[in-house]
């Protein structure tokens, strides 16, 4: 159930399976538990429980010398502290991890927490040391035969080539990537997939094209449940729908992903989403809107980056411009 993203029916019998463990005194199935739930938490935004759930399932496969899951926690603490900007904190997490997986010789943990090492070193704009992870990821889920695996690497080097603006290259292994994940039925994977070549039209002024990418994302999110997801896709999917001119439509959407990523303190993904907020002023002739959106913008990218390029830097560079002849607009108007 959960990897069809039934998350809601999931969700219960995971709870009953953990209930089951722990009447049964199975630490090692109670930790198998725990980890799954605390994703299952981990994309509700309960990330309280997501916390302690790990926490447990860590001391558990610590103490019962269950390597595998205790690669699975740390990567799951991990993942908590990059999803809101704390790369530091889950540079931690994840060298634990993959210290671990290499002391055991577990290749498949080794080469997710590869890619996950990867993803962190593009957010901190370490793009050679990103690169250089990427592909041995990659090599390595070829080696194994994992296609699941394999796909994954596939689309983090598509965001790696966006990241350098080689367009081809990004274009070429997303689609990849994205072949992948209808292959296998990978849902979350095909999200990310079409969300990131819903960016890249938009980056590029290909507005139709990434509408109709990011609109089959906005509906996989929201059936996967995945509302950090559906924040990010409504961000792109507002920023597309501006290029076209349907301003309306663009606030709407800009709207409702501002309301879900507020919540979720996102603060990464909300420097995104006020680029295209910006970007849709500026389209708008709303110079005096577009300057505000944009310098809350820059305001949350200096927050939750170390440097370097990234989504938000690129998405600056290319609305700046944008907004500085709404500005003359308007102030020619007001002349």
């Amino acid at each position: 159930l959960e990897a069809l993203g039934q998350r809601a029916r999931a969700l219960p019998q995971f709870e009953q399976a953990l209930a089951q463990a722990r009447d049964a005194g199975d630490p090692a199935c109670e930790a198998a538990v725990l980890v799954r739930l605390a994703g299952l938490y981990r994309r509700d935004g309960l990330v309280d429980r997501a916390r302690a759930s790990l926490d447990r399932a860590l001391q558990l496969a610590q103490a019962g010398h269950d390597g595998e899951h205790v690669c699975a926690a740390l990567n799951g603490l991990g993942m908590l502290e990059f999803e809101p900007g704390r790369l530091d904190a889950a540079r931690v997490h994840y060298d634990q991890a993959l210290a671990h997986a290499r002391a055991i010789g577990d290749r498949r943990w080794q080469g997710l927490l590869l890619n996950n090492l990867a993803n962190l070193e593009g957010s901190q704009g370490r793009l050679k040391a990103c690169g250089a992870r990427s592909e041995e990821a990659l090599a390595m889920a070829q080696a194994l035969g994992d296609r699941r695996l394999e796909g994954e690497r596939l689309a983090n080097l598509g965001m790696l080539s966006f990241l350098l603006e080689q367009w081809d290259a990004s274009q070429a292994h997303s689609l990849a990537a994205l072949a992948a994940a209808r292959e296998l039925g990978h849902a979350r994977l095909e999200w990310g997939v079409l969300t990131n070549l819903g960016l890249l039209a938009v980056s590029q002024g290909r507005p139709t094209e990434a509408v109709a990418h990011l609109e089959q994302a906005l509906a996989l999110a929201r059936g996967l449940g995945n509302r950090r997801g559906e924040g990010q896709t409504l961000a792109s999917l507002g920023a597309a729908l501006a290029q076209l001119e349907r301003f309306g439509e663009a606030r709407a959407c800009l709207d409702d992903g501002r309301a879900i990523l507020d919540s979720l303190q996102d603060h990464a993904s909300l420097a995104l989403l006020w680029c295209g907020m910006a970007e849709c002023e500026a389209l708008a002739g709303e110079g005096a809107a577009a300057g505000r959106a944009y310098a809350h913008a820059q305001s949350l990218a200096v927050q939750t980056r170390d440097g370097g390029p990234s989504e938000v830097s690129l998405a600056l560079a290319r609305v700046a411009p944008l907004v500085e002849q709404a500005a003359r607009t308007a102030a020619t108007r007001a002349a």
